[in-house]
């Protein structure tokens, strides 16, 4: 059933966690071995406050970066008809973009940020966007790519979309254009470390790669996605989620297991879960 759940980056809910505690902390095997198991959480550096472990970090390996690099562009961008997703010219502009102008150490999904980060209404929500790019650019000394769409250049957001277009690369896809296929690409087209900003959760792009690569593209979107909080902005900042750097999976050790489970707190979609069984082997 673990193994099932690692599989499938599933998590046991509350119940099913309580059973287990029992299953483990009864004596079992030819040498009565037993369990200390405990109810606990993960550190930010991957490191379980029961045990003291350190949990899988959130790695692929080069090749596997190349391979999803590879099938984003074939799979989730061209797909079997590209006229779902752009069309052949805005696909070219865009690539020949991106080429052009990569690496990128950042790769924004404009409109996401726009109506996520502000209780703002209207063109106000585009200063918000301009506000978080004018911090990641001087304050950080990033350099950032913003991807939109064409009726953010309307004369109503027109000014702060043209202040922005002063700190950084801009690509405004046609209206009807899906802007995350474009947003996923630029990221990896910029290399290992460009990270990108949006709320969505990108399920179905996930789903079209083949099933050997489902867990690395999961790997690589928990390590690189910066999600910002709702109604986060604060003088000119907005506060992103904390990005942990270890897996979020079942995992095993010859000393432990490691269970990330549900425990019924009322949460986004997004969010992982924060609370882990430890089951350690006592010795």
């Amino acid at each position: 059933m673990l193994e099932r759940h690692r599989h499938e980056r599933t998590y046991p809910s509350l119940d099913v966690v309580e059973v287990l505690q029992l299953y483990f902390r009864r004596p079992y095997g030819s040498e009565g071995e037993t369990w200390h198991t405990r109810l606990t959480s993960i550190r930010r550096d991957g490191t379980c406050d029961a045990c003291e472990q350190k949990l899988e970090p959130l790695e692929i390996s080069q090749e596997q970066f190349e391979e999803l690099r590879r099938q984003l562009l074939e799979k989730v961008i061209k797909g079997t008809d590209i006229y779902r997703q752009t069309t052949p010219d805005e696909l070219e502009s865009f690539l020949n973009f991106v080429n052009e102008g990569a690496p990128y150490n950042i790769i924004i999904d404009g409109l996401n940020v726009a109506y996520t980060c502000s209780k703002a209404a209207g063109y106000m929500r585009y200063k918000v966007l301009y506000d978080l790019v004018a911090h990641l650019v001087h304050d950080h000394g990033l350099k950032c790519l913003v991807l939109g769409r064409h009726h953010m250049t309307n004369k109503h957001r027109g000014s702060y979309i043209q202040k922005m277009t002063a700190l950084a690369d801009c690509f405004f896809a046609q209206n009807v254009s899906e802007d995350d296929p474009f947003m996923l690409y630029a990221t990896l087209q910029s290399g290992p470390e460009a990270r990108y900003i949006t709320n969505d959760l990108l399920r179905d792009h996930k789903y079209l790669v083949d099933d050997d690569m489902k867990v690395a593209f999961e790997r690589w979107q928990q390590s690189r996605q910066l999600k910002p909080k709702l109604n986060s902005m604060s003088k000119g900042r907005v506060a992103f989620q904390a990005i942990r750097p270890y897996d979020t999976v079942v995992q095993r050790t010859e000393q432990a297991w490691h269970i990330p489970y549900d425990d019924g707190t009322l949460q986004y979609s997004y969010d992982l879960p924060k609370r882990w069984l430890c089951a350690a082997r006592l010795y």
